[in-house]
C-alpha cells in the first residue's frame, strides 16, 4: 500500500500535468486570435467608413412607375359586375346620361357628341381595366382630332368605393389625358347592360351605338376599329 507521502507526490504530478496541458491550449488560442496590427486597424476603419456611406436610391422615371403599376395588378380575367345577361346595343340609340368628371364638371352625353365618343367602363379594382388604359391613351392621342374618349368608373364595384383620391393615386402614374367620369351608383353602367368590366362602346355623333367590346380591348381591337370605321378615323 502507498503511504500518505506517496499519494501526495502522485497527486502533485497529476495536477502539474493538467496545468501544463491547460497552458499549452491557452497559447494556441492566442496564436489563432492575434492582436490586430496597426495596418489591420486602418483597413477596418476604411471598411467601416465605406459601409456607413449613405447611398441615394435611384428615382424611377414616370414610365417605370406606370409599368410597375400595371404589372402589380396583372391577371387575365374580366371582373364580374352582375349576373344579368347583356344584350347588344349595336345599331341602337345609346342610352343618354349625365355624370360628373373627376374634376367635378358636368358631362352630358348629348353635349359631348360634337364628335364620335368612345366610352370605357372601368374600376381601379379591375385588373384588366388597368392593363388596357395605356392602349386607350395611345388610341386617343392618335385620334383626338376626330374622336372623344371618356372612361367611366363604376365606383361602387369594389369592396372599397372608388373615390377621387383613390382614382388619382392609381391612375396618376399612367399620365392619362382622358375624361374620367364617376358613375357613383352604377346607373349608367346598368343602362349599358355592362355585367363585366371592362366594357367599351363607340357612339357616333348622331347618338347611335356603332361598336361594343364587353371585355378587355387590345391594340388589335382598336386597329380593327379604325379600319372598320375609316370615315371617322381619316
Amino acid at each position: 500500500m502507498k503511504t500518505t507521502f506517496e499519494k501526495f507526490i502522485l497527486a502533485t504530478v497529476i495536477l502539474g500535468v493538467i496545468l501544463l496541458a491547460f497552458f499549452i491550449n491557452s497559447t494556441k488560442d492566442v496564436e489563432l486570435n492575434p492582436i490586430p496590427s496597426e495596418t489591420d486597424s486602418v483597413v477596418s476603419q476604411e471598411v467601416a467608413t465605406v459601409s456607413d456611406e449613405v447611398v441615394e436610391p435611384e428615382v424611377p422615371s414616370t414610365e417605370d412607375v406606370a409599368i410597375k403599376t400595371i404589372l402589380e395588378y396583372e391577371v387575365n380575367t374580366e371582373t364580374t359586375v352582375s349576373d344579368k345577361p347583356s344584350n347588344s346595343l349595336v345599331g341602337k340609340e345609346a342610352p343618354g346620361f349625365y355624370l360628373t368628371t373627376i374634376e367635378e364638371k358636368d358631362f352630358f352625353l348629348s353635349e359631348s357628341l360634337t364628335k364620335p365618343l368612345f366610352i370605357n367602363f372601368f374600376n381601379t379594382n379591375c385588373v384588366p381595366c388597368l392593363l388596357e388604359l395605356p392602349d386607350l391613351q395611345s388610341f386617343y392621342s392618335k385620334n383626338k382630332e376626330v374622336i372623344n374618349v371618356a372612361i367611366i368608373d363604376y365606383c361602387e364595384f369594389g369592396f372599397v368605393k372608388d373615390t377621387k383620391e383613390i382614382i388619382n393615386k392609381v391612375l396618376g402614374p399612367l399620365n392619362l389625358d382622358l375624361t374620367i367620369l364617376l358613375d357613383n351608383y352604377g346607373i349608367v353602367t346598368s343602362a349599358y347592360g355592362v355585367n363585366t368590366l371592362p366594357a367599351s362602346f363607340l357612339i357616333d355623333s348622331n347618338g347611335i351605338l356603332l361598336w361594343e367590346k364587353r371585355s378587355r380591348v387590345s391594340k388589335d381591337d382598336l386597329n380593327q376599329l379604325e379600319g372598320k370605321y375609316d370615315k371617322i378615323f381619316k
